[in-house]
């Protein structure tokens, strides 16, 4: 018998990241834009995250640990933060001078909004931390700027152009803040 074991890992971020997660973000930033527009459901939810590297780490602990036969883990960072602070997060890496503003749900029209936003995904990774030791080989602050060096240099194409249509941005920004 070969006891297997179960990780569930969390949105991975990194160099590679075919999803691009960051960069809807990340462009406006880079864009210049001086505020960042989110609604009120989207700036609160939580998530769990993982740089690619430290997700990669886990898997190998998991995977060669006596102890881990059998069992389910959570792969997460222990950050327990929100949407709007890990838009902060990204900006402060970059040397973003700008914020995060929370506006009204209804007010982004599909502008920088997610029907995932609804339900929080956040998982805690407290037991592989415990039972297995595990720990970020790569901090929070370096992975972010691994990632952001990334994006630049293999930013997407084909987005559609009202992901980033500043103008109605503008006009949500300059009526509708909670």
């Amino acid at each position: 018998d070969i006891e297997g074991v179960v990780l569930r890992l969390p949105m991975v971020y990194g160099p590679g990241d075919r999803q691009h997660r960051l960069w809807p973000y990340l462009k406006r930033m880079l864009d210049g834009r001086p505020r960042i527009p989110l609604g009120v459901t989207q700036s609160r939810w939580r998530t769990s995250r993982g740089y690619v590297s430290n997700v990669a780490g886990a898997v190998v602990l998991a995977a060669l640990h006596e102890r881990a036969s059998g069992r389910i883990y959570n792969v997460a960072e222990e950050t327990d933060e929100d949407e709007a602070a890990w838009v902060t997060a990204i900006g402060h890496t970059c040397d973003w001078p700008g914020n995060v503003v929370t506006v009204a749900d209804d007010a982004l029209e599909g502008m920088l909004t997610s029907e995932a936003a609804r339900h929080h995904l956040y998982a805690s990774s407290s037991r592989i931390r415990a039972e297995l030791g595990y720990r970020e080989s790569v901090n929070r602050e370096a992975a972010l700027a691994a990632t952001i060096a990334w994006e630049r240099e293999h930013a997407p194409h084909g987005w559609p152009d009202s992901l980033f249509d500043y103008a109605a941005e503008d006009n949500v920004l300059s009526r509708d803040r909670v």
